[in-house]
């Protein structure tokens, strides 16, 4: 008489908690971001690039000394170097450490949206006749600046 055996197969789902990507044959190739609503964009790269260099544009109507500016140029500048430097989406998104690509797209989607208004309120400028107040070593100080 012959025995019956079963077999117990173990299915290992391709959506993780974050990006999931095929099969060992086909490396980096991204099937799903891991998060609802976000869909993955195979031109990630290309799109992130064109955001940057946007970016990077328009924040030129902002002046030079202005903080802002500053801080957007920064790290816009280094995250559109790893762009050019990566094919890789996985690489990118290891070298920025801001979430995925798809994530980053937002990002940039929405500082390029904020520069706008930032140009119209102006923040940098100081109203005339505005004091600080800083605090150094306990003692309250007001300057103009």
């Amino acid at each position: 008489m012959l025995a019956r055996f079963s077999r117990i197969v173990r299915i290992t789902p391709l959506v993780h908690i974050r990006a999931s990507y095929a099969s060992t044959t086909t490396p980096h190739v991204k099937v799903s971001t891991g998060l609802v609503g976000l869909d993955v964009e195979p031109n990630a790269r290309e799109i992130l690039i064109g955001l940057y260099e946007r970016t990077l544009g328009e924040i030129q109507a902002v002046p030079a000394d202005a903080g802002y500016r500053q801080v957007v140029e920064e790290f816009t500048n280094y995250r559109l170097q790893v762009c050019k430097d990566n094919t890789d989406l996985q690489a990118i998104e290891d070298a920025i450490m801001q979430g995925q690509v798809e994530e980053l797209i937002d990002i940039a989607k929405d500082e390029l949206s904020l520069i706008p208004r930032m140009i119209e309120r102006k923040p940098w400028i100081i109203p005339e006749g505005h004091t600080i107040k800083y605090k150094v070593d306990n003692e309250i100080g007001e300057t103009i600046p």
